[in-house]
C-alpha cells in the first residue's frame, strides 16, 4: 500500500517565457493558504497518452486526457488541520480526498513534512517524512536538479484480526530535474509552461502484529519506480501530469479544470471584490470597490470546468447581483477579469 499525493501541484503560479530561459523565484509565487484546485483525473484513455519530449521550446499536446471523475486539493493554515499538533513546522497544510498534508516554506524550497488520515478502521494515522520531502528548490530554470531522500512509517489497525495492526516502512529516494519548457495544450485551454521530471523509487517492507509474536515483516520488501511529468505555467499552478512506470506505461493522467489560485500581481484586485453571502442559495452580491473601470466582466466555473454563468460587470454599479439558484448545490469557481488579469475565488450554494 502506498500513499501517494498529487503535490506536483504545489509547485505553483511560476514567471514563465516562452521565448527565453525561465526562472522561477520564491517571489513569482502567491501564498497557497486558501487555493482550491479541482482537476480531472483519466482512468480509461491512458495506452493513449505520451508525456513527450525533453527539451526547449516543446509543443506538449495533451487534449487526450479524459475526465473520467473530479479531484480536488485545497490549501489551508495548519491551525484549520486536524493533526497540526504533530506537524509544528509546517506552515502550510492542505486536504486531498480524506488525506491531510503538511508543508513547509522557508522562501528556498518546499518541503512535504507529513500526512494523516484514517487508511483502515477508525484510528488517525500520523505519517511524518523523515527527512522532508522537496517539491521544488528556488530559484529553479531549466535544467535544475534536485535529489533527496526520505522515509515514512505507515501503522493502521487490521479490519479482521489476526494480525492486529499493520505497518509500512518506505524508503523514497527521489530526483528531479525542470527538462523542459514550451506549450502545452489540454482539455481546457493552451498555456506556455515549464516541465518537471520526477523520478522516485520506493521499497516498502510490510510488518504484521499479533499479540503472540510481535511485529514480524510479511515477505519480501516491495519496490517500485515511478516517473511523473508535471507542467506548470505562470497562470496555473497544475496544468497536467502524466505518472508512468518504469518501463513507461502511463498509470494516471490528469489535468487542470478550475483553481482560484492568486499569484502576487493579481492581488491587488482581490482587495476591491467581495462576493456575499457565502456560501448562500445561489443567489449572491458582487461588490466592487475602489477603481471599478477595470474590471470587465465575470465567468462562474462548476466543478467539471463547464461555464454556467457569464456577464459583464456594470461600472456604474457598487452592486452586482449573480443568480445561479437553479444550479446544484455543490462549489463553483467566479473568475472576474480585470485586463489580462484575472481574480478567481469559490464561492458554494447550499
Amino acid at each position: 500500500m502506498k500513499i501517494k499525493l498529487l503535490f506536483v501541484s504545489i509547485s505553483v503560479c511560476i514567471a514563465l517565457s516562452a521565448t527565453a530561459q525561465i526562472t522561477i523565484n520564491r517571489s513569482d509565487i502567491g501564498t497557497l493558504i486558501g487555493v482550491d484546485i479541482i482537476q480531472a483525473n483519466d482512468t480509461i484513455n491512458l495506452d493513449l497518452l505520451s508525456p513527450g519530449n525533453a527539451g526547449v521550446n516543446q509543443t506538449w499536446d495533451l487534449t487526450g486526457i479524459g475526465n473520467n471523475y473530479p479531484d480536488t486539493m485545497s490549501f489551508f493554515s495548519p491551525s484549520e488541520s486536524p493533526c497540526a499538533s504533530d506537524f509544528p513546522t509546517a506552515n502550510v497544510a492542505g486536504k486531498q480526498g480524506d488525506m491531510f498534508f503538511y508543508m513547509h516554506d522557508d522562501n528556498t524550497k518546499f518541503e512535504l513534512i507529513g500526512s494523516c488520515g484514517v487508511i483502515m478502521g477508525q484510528d488517525t494515522s500520523i505519517i511524518p517524512f523523515t527527512p522532508p520531502q522537496i517539491q521544488l528548490t528556488f530559484p529553479s530554470t531549466y535544467n535544475t536538479v534536485f535529489t533527496g531522500q526520505t522515509k515514512e512509517i505507515i501503522k493502521f489497525p487490521y479490519p479482521t484480526p489476526p494480525p492486529d495492526s499493520l505497518k509500512i516502512h518506505a524508503t523514497i529516494s527521489y530526483s528531479s530535474i525542470m527538462d523542459g519548457w514550451g506549450t502545452i495544450t489540454t482539455p481546457t485551454g493552451t498555456y506556455n509552461a515549464l516541465r518537471q521530471k520526477l523520478t522516485t523509487y520506493e521499497t516498502d517492507s510490510i510488518f504484521v502484529y499479533t499479540t503472540a509474536s510481535g511485529w514480524q515483516l510479511n515477505g519480501a520488501p516491495i519496490k517500485d519506480t515511478t516517473i511523473e511529468y508535471g507542467w506548470l505555467s505562470q497562470d496555473n499552478p497544475f496544468i497536467a501530469t502524466i505518472k508512468v512506470d518504469a518501463q513507461g506505461n502511463v498509470k494516471n493522467a490528469n489535468y487542470l479544470l478550475s483553481s482560484n489560485v492568486g499569484v502576487n500581481e493579481i492581488q491587488n484586485i482581490s482587495n476591491t471584490i467581495n462576493i456575499f453571502p457565502n456560501p448562500s442559495n445561489g443567489k449572491f452580491n458582487l461588490e466592487v470597490l475602489g477603481n471599478k473601470g477595470q474590471i470587465t466582466n465575470l465567468e462562474i466555473y462548476n466543478v467539471l470546468g463547464e461555464l454556467i454563468y457569464s456577464s459583464p460587470i456594470q461600472k456604474q454599479q457598487t452592486s452586482n447581483e449573480i443568480d445561479i439558484s437553479n444550479s446544484p448545490k455543490g462549489i463553483y469557481f467566479v473568475k472576474i477579469y480585470n485586463g489580462e488579469k484575472v481574480y478567481s475565488k469559490k464561492i458554494v450554494i447550499q
